[in-house]
């Protein structure tokens, strides 16, 4: 129920860090298993994912119980954490850079190019390329 329900860039950024398995187990344990009605459950998952009716959007800060965190799982959620920040605000880029050069007629190899140059620039040519691939693997075939 909470792995089918995460936002798809919150779903790629998990699994870049390798961390969803972990992040499902925490947002169960902590905010899910203890209510007994299935329909509250439900509610519950709907309104941590930002899909409640009132709901102001996923927010990743309320997926974690921060104030109930040693110091060594906070500093692994907060790495998490930035790493969702990043693939929310910077998704969009790369896949509307990837549609524009797909329009373009640009081959698989030159869009690759274009968008590890001029998108992932800030990391090592290894870290671009493991990154694009998982964007190929996980975002870009949901645009096609």
């Amino acid at each position: 129920m909470i792995r089918d329900r995460v936002p798809q860039t919150v779903d790629a950024a998990l699994k870049w860090c390798k961390a969803k398995n972990k992040w499902v187990e925490h947002v169960y344990y902590h905010f899910v298993w203890f209510l007994v009605e299935k329909e509250a459950r439900n509610c519950q998952v709907r309104s941590l994912m930002g899909l409640a009716k009132y709901s102001r959007g996923f927010n990743f800060d309320d997926t974690i119980d921060w104030y109930n965190l040693d110091k060594e799982e906070a500093e692994y959620w907060s790495s998490v954490k930035k790493w969702v920040n990043w693939f929310e605000q910077n998704t969009i880029t790369v896949v509307e850079t990837w549609k524009t050069k797909k329009l373009e007629n640009k081959t698989d190899e030159q869009t690759k190019e274009y968008i590890c140059s001029k998108l992932f620039k800030d990391l090592t040519p290894d870290w671009r390329e493991k990154l694009y691939q998982h964007y190929d693997k996980f975002i870009f075939p949901n645009y096609l």
